[in-house]
């Protein structure tokens, strides 16, 4: 069975993702280990502010440091391009009125030209507004999730042991 090359332009549009999601395993696997480093250069060095346990300091590291904004945007890529056929579906009817209209009025050939263009330009500009929408809400989402930093952490950490 074939499709037609647009589908597998769409299909391929998945590649980056998958790509992008390696990226951030790769990215969430070696931050326990590159939080112990720091930790143990820290503590050698003597420039370890805060008296607190190295898995404590691992696990403040991590959650300070994740790559969550990566995880945001790499959901949001997902998402927008799981619902981009949806939208050019449901989009449809919207401009299914601009030819009605131009058919009505006996239009010539040029007037059914811009109604095609009007719609075409009536579908981005819809599909546009549902995906800043959409990328509105997940950095509201990110910026109000936000963890504190690492050394709110830390301090936070030495004051309940104290």
């Amino acid at each position: 069975m074939f499709f037609e090359p647009v589908v597998y332009v769409y299909f391929a549009m998945f590649l980056p993702l998958v790509v992008w999601a390696g990226i951030l395993i790769w990215q969430w696997g070696r931050l326990p280990k590159v939080a112990g480093e720091i930790y143990d250069a820290e503590r050698d060095q003597g420039r370890l502010a805060f008296d607190v346990s190295r898995e404590d300091y691992v696990r403040a590291y991590r959650k300070a440091n994740a790559p969550r904004l990566g995880l945001y945007l790499f959901v949001v890529g997902l998402f927008s391009l799981l619902l981009f056929p949806l939208l050019v579906a449901f989009m449809t009817p919207a401009a299914t009125p601009l030819y009605e209209v131009a058919a009505m009025t006996g239009a010539d050939s040029s007037t059914i030209v811009m109604a095609d263009m009007a719609g075409g330009l009536l579908h981005f500009l819809l599909i546009m507004a549902v995906y800043a929408v959409i990328l509105v809400g997940t950095l509201f989402l990110y910026h109000k999730r936000r963890p504190d930093s690492l050394n709110r952490q830390l301090r936070a950490l030495t004051e309940t042991k104290s």
